[in-house]
């Protein structure tokens, strides 16, 4: 079986896609993933590049786009590149020439934007290969999130393409009910089934003890993600004598800023463990309480839940998050945690709580991860594919 996998956007070693996906993929297939990168480079989730080859198992290919490029005109350029398809066009060229470099005969493609769709099934046609697209971000609530006049109509413009894109798929991917029910009725007839962002941890490691009780960051920690709010937060000197937040992931340059604008006795409280590949996660995080701190914005509320709320879990970490519908789904159906507001006096009260009743939510967490864990999901995955392949 070949499997191309192709995205415009994610970097090639993304945790969903190259660490679970592709990784389960290589153990049934010849699994090829293209990837933006620049420079004849793939990159890592932590902006580094690496040369072309395979990893695991997993033939990586870097594609020439603008979308990890920074600077005013490349912005431009690239927005002009979208609404004119430009981009789409020069991701199917180069697609083509590698299989054609490669000699490849694809067996199944499988995209992570739905603008890949309409390239994905010309190759797909040629080759009568099966089209899967995978959903696990809410592209149609970017706009809304991000152009306050213009945002409706851009996304009504993004329906308006999905109703036409997704009857070319064979199946769909979502990652959880809310984007499903979105999908589904685009093409009642593709197998949509949800493949969850599980953790592939797999094993809880022991608990250890720490001078003061830690907060835990898992990811990248940006202003949407809740920095202000962890900053308002570490303002109570109580929540300072008691916890410290370790951050692991990287943050960005105006971040940084803003965080170095504070006190001293703040910044003190915000402890960086720096960015580690997925499969070195166990080593580093560590602490008494996961935090899910997102801003409300529409992507945020309709996706996930994020890859963190499960690493959470897997790792017996009870998880304080605010009320994302599909998280809060997780955290109140198995009681590894509590809801808060996004308001410092409401998260305090939540943190105490949790803490005063810690044992009872490691006990859950445990349970939680043997019902969320990337090998069913995997099988799940791998079932898909084998059905596509014996349709006729």
């Amino acid at each position: 079986m070949t499997i191309l996998v192709i995205s415009s956007w994610h970097a090639a070693f993304d945790g969903r896609i190259f660490y679970k996906q592709c990784k389960t993929l290589a153990n049934i297939g010849d699994v090829h993933l293209l990837t933006p990168g620049p420079k004849q480079k793939v990159y890592g989730m932590d902006g580094g590049s690496f040369s072309p080859g395979c990893y695991d198992k997993v033939n990586c290919y870097p594609l020439k786009t603008l979308a990890k490029r920074t600077g005013i005109i490349v912005k431009i350029l690239r927005k002009i590149e979208q609404i004119f398809g430009f981009e789409t066009l020069r991701i199917y060229k180069q697609s083509l020439a590698y299989i054609k470099k490669k000699s490849l005969k694809v067996d199944i493609i499988h995209v992570h934007e739905p603008e890949l769709i309409s390239i994905a099934h010309r190759i797909a046609q040629k080759h009568k290969a099966k089209l899967i697209y995978d959903a696990h971000e809410m592209h149609i609530a970017y706009p809304i999130d991000r152009y306050k006049f213009w945002g409706p109509l851009i996304s009504a413009l993004i329906f308006c393409r999905d109703r036409k894109q997704m009857p070319k798929c064979d199946a769909i991917i979502a990652v959880n009910e809310i984007i499903r029910s979105y999908h589904l009725p685009l093409n009642p007839e593709a197998k949509c089934i949800i493949i969850e962002n599980s953790s592939i941890i797999s094993e809880i490691p022991p608990i250890q003890s720490h001078s003061k009780l830690r907060l835990i960051h898992e990811g990248a920690l940006s202003f949407s993600r809740g920095l202000k709010t962890m900053v308002e937060l570490f303002k109570d000197p109580e929540i300072q004598e008691k916890y410290e937040l370790h951050y692991v992931g990287k943050m960005g340059i105006r971040e940084k800023k803003y965080l170095n604008q504070q006190p001293e006795s703040v910044r003190a409280c915000f402890v960086d463990k720096g960015w580690v590949q997925l499969s070195e996660l166990p080593k580093v995080l560590h602490g008494e309480i996961g935090l899910i701190l997102m801003e409300p914005k529409m992507n945020n509320i309709l996706a996930g839940p994020p890859n963190k709320l499960y690493n959470y879990l897997a790792m017996g970490i009870p998880v304080l998050s605010v009320d994302l519908p599909a998280s809060r789904m997780i955290i109140e159906r198995f009681d590894t945690g509590e809801i808060c507001l996004r308001d410092p006096k409401s998260i305090k009260a939540k943190l105490l709580h949790i803490t005063k009743n810690i044992d009872h939510y490691r006990e859950n967490c445990n349970v939680a991860h043997r019902h969320v864990i990337w090998s069913q999901d995997s099988r799940r995955l791998v079932d898909l594919y084998n059905d596509l392949l014996t349709q006729n």
